[in-house]
């Protein structure tokens, strides 16, 4: 019997230490402020400047400008290929290239802009 209760206590342990795990995992997953979706392509800003998106086959269709920590997610075309990434400084009436991204509608598109805006790069995933 105390065999039997030492394999409760241990099991126990395990499985709390396995939640406690999750909820590290899960609430760093969290962090992320989006993740793709099919026909949507989100923009997250996370640098020091507003941050835009530009998607020339869809009629030169614009993401709004995205203030640095927020998102913005709007729908793709399926002949989308990729997105011309920028971003905005001197109060919003500069913009400067940032990257080109491939885009993938079918999959969905996530696109974050991180630095400054003397040194701005950028994350995608599809």
């Amino acid at each position: 019997m105390n065999l039997t209760k030492s394999f409760k206590r241990a099991a126990a342990a395990v499985g709390l230490g396995v939640l406690s795990a999750g909820l590290l995992v899960g609430g760093a997953g969290s962090a992320s402020a989006a993740s793709t979706t099919p026909y949507r392509l989100t923009l997250c800003s996370y640098g020091n400047y507003y941050s835009y998106a530009q998607l020339p086959q869809q009629g030169g269709q614009t993401t709004f400008s995205v203030a640095p920590g927020k998102c913005t997610t709007i729908g793709l075309y399926s002949s989308t290929t990729y997105a011309a990434v920028l971003g905005k400084w001197g109060g919003n009436q500069y913009s400067f290239y940032i990257a080109t991204v491939p885009v993938y509608p079918s999959r969905g598109s996530l696109i974050e802009t991180f630095g400054t805006v003397t040194n701005p790069y950028v994350y995608y995933s599809n």
